[in-house]
């Protein structure tokens, strides 16, 4: 039987994609109010987001499901979309947050005399000096999205829509004795996954460089 291959790819393309750009977004907003902003509970709540680090998907998997169920999100990008882009929020708020109270605040202040606001500061300075933990978060998200393996099988029913992992561990069940078969699935699930990080790792070295001479 034909495995539709490409179809697969452009499925986790979008479903990686999605949940990587919506949640840097949704994250950096976040990010800077932790780091910028001062509102009563701030601490507690902070906290509590990092806490949550520690609760794995197989804890909240029924309740998720029952959620999606009633919401009618199962077997759709969005409701999964939705729970992977959850999982990966506490990570990313926590080194963006950490990044962002690096920028001095002078550069705010004078970005808020000339008329700045919220969205225009981190818009102009938080986010082209904040580039080495952007670009950790968005290798970390993609790659992560992209690696996913138990959300995508109990949220995704339809063939169609069936993403590269879940469908590498049914050809891994499938063609068990056909070893060289497998590795070429592997291998054409791992390559966009690396060249994420060959393309951002740049950022990553600058960013290193720059911590280590301060």
């Amino acid at each position: 039987k034909a495995i539709p291959v490409l179809r697969m790819l452009r499925n986790t393309v979008i479903f990686a994609g999605s949940v990587t750009v919506i949640s840097l977004f949704f994250d950096s907003m976040a990010a800077y109010a932790f780091s910028r902003m001062h509102f009563r509970g701030k601490k507690v709540i902070f906290n509590v987001i990092l806490l949550t680090m520690m609760v794995p998907f197989q804890v909240i998997m029924i309740p998720v499901y029952t959620m999606l169920t009633k919401l009618h999100m199962i077997d759709t990008y969005r409701g999964l979309i939705l729970v992977t882009g959850t999982i990966g929020i506490p990570s990313s708020i926590m080194l963006l947050t950490s990044s962002f109270r690096s920028v001095p605040n002078e550069l705010l202040e004078a970005a808020a005399i000339d008329g700045c606001g919220y969205f225009r500061k981190i818009l102009h300075i938080i986010i082209p000096m904040g580039k080495p933990a952007i670009a950790i978060c968005t290798i970390m998200g993609f790659i992560s999205s992209w690696n996913d393996l138990l959300p995508p099988m109990v949220i995704i029913k339809s063939v169609n829509k069936r993403l590269v992992m879940p469908a590498l561990d049914g050809l891994v069940s499938m063609y068990n004795a056909d070893t060289p078969f497998q590795l070429t699935g592997i291998l054409i699930a791992a390559v966009p996954a690396i060249a994420i990080y060959l393309i951002l790792s740049k950022q990553i070295i600058m960013g290193i460089s720059a911590g280590s001479t301060k």
